[in-house]
């Protein structure tokens, strides 16, 4: 897009921090984190302007709130800037998300802003949404990605921040939506607490959603139960990995009769103890791991020996839950 579209006039100078308004219908950024963009600026100051159009004598910030931020924070008088003036404003923003889109990425959460900010600032229908603002950030023309997406604006904040902390997509982020906002926020911050990667937060949600259905609890109850299966002592990554399969396997009860087939099959194989054969945790793959821990040829050479005289019959029973 064409950064000087519609605008009369663009003119770059340093403008002071004190006459910037940041301007609230072009903000979209999310998390608010960005540590590394702030030693930057205090080591070197502001080196991309930022852009800004003229207002009742002052500016309004329209492009690079996270610079804005970092400045204001590092105590700098002023900032490199492009003002520009008489150019449509809803061309402004898709303008700086297009910029933003290309120059850092953006996050499900803040597509979602701005898809909102397209409504309720500048009045835009989901067609018009679509067929603008889409192309800008990189998102296909489609009313099922529109729907999908725009729902995240309306979530609450423990929600947001975990959508764009974890990098959810808008498949990923999808099954949120079957929750109550009430609901869907405490999930939220219980997930948040126990710092779950992407795939298990999104597992989670899904854990807890097919408990509601099948087995009546809501998403308080099941949390409660989770926290007192594991130690309220144990270190943190334990808990966590303790809490989250315990809720995998209440979500899905036929994990237990898996575990206890597949442990009854290598047992059946009267291996010798320094070899381990595991599934996929929570039985979610195709692949199983086996191990052999030994601190001197012989051992070796004895387990190895061990696994060959092992009959196919033995070792097929060990797949039999694929």
């Amino acid at each position: 897009m064409n950064l000087l579209a519609g605008a009369r006039a663009m003119e770059a100078r340093p403008v002071t921090l004190a006459d910037i308004i940041p301007d609230p219908r072009f903000h979209c950024s999310f998390p608010h984190d960005i540590s590394a963009l702030d030693a930057s600026v205090a080591r070197r100051g502001v080196i991309n302007p930022v852009w800004l159009i003229p207002s009742d004598g002052k500016y309004d910030l329209i492009c690079g709130f996270r610079r804005y931020r970092a400045a204001t924070k590092a105590a700098q008088e002023k900032m490199p800037a492009l003002i520009l003036e008489g150019a449509d404003e809803y061309t402004l923003l898709l303008m700086q998300a297009e910029e933003n889109s290309h120059t850092r990425g953006l996050n499900l959460l803040e597509k979602a802003m701005l898809i909102r900010s397209a409504h309720a600032s500048f009045g835009k229908t989901p067609e018009q949404v679509i067929d603008t603002l889409f192309p800008a950030i990189g998102l296909e023309r489609s009313m099922v990605m529109y729907n999908a997406i725009s729902q995240v604006a309306e979530y609450g904040p423990y929600t947001q921040a975990l959508v764009a902390s974890s990098g959810m997509g808008a498949k990923q982020a999808a099954v949120l939506a079957q929750f109550e906002k009430e609901e869907r926020e405490l999930a939220a911050e219980w997930i948040t607490d126990h710092r779950l990667g992407l795939n298990q937060c999104v597992q989670a949600f899904e854990a807890l959603l097919d408990i509601r259905v099948n087995q009546g609890l809501s998403a308080s109850e099941v949390m409660d139960e989770m926290e007192k299966a594991a130690a309220q002592n144990w270190d943190a990554t334990r808990r966590t990995d303790v809490i989250f399969n315990t809720l995998i396997k209440k979500s899905k009860p036929a994990l237990a009769s898996m575990e206890y087939d597949f442990d009854d099959a290598v047992a059946a194989l009267t291996l010798p103890p320094q070899v381990r054969i595991r599934p996929p945790k929570n039985f979610e793959g195709r692949h199983i791991e086996l191990t052999i821990r030994a601190d001197r040829a012989e051992s070796m050479s004895a387990a190895i020996a061990a696994l060959g005289k092992v009959e196919r019959g033995g070792l097929e029973k060990l797949f039999k839950w694929i």
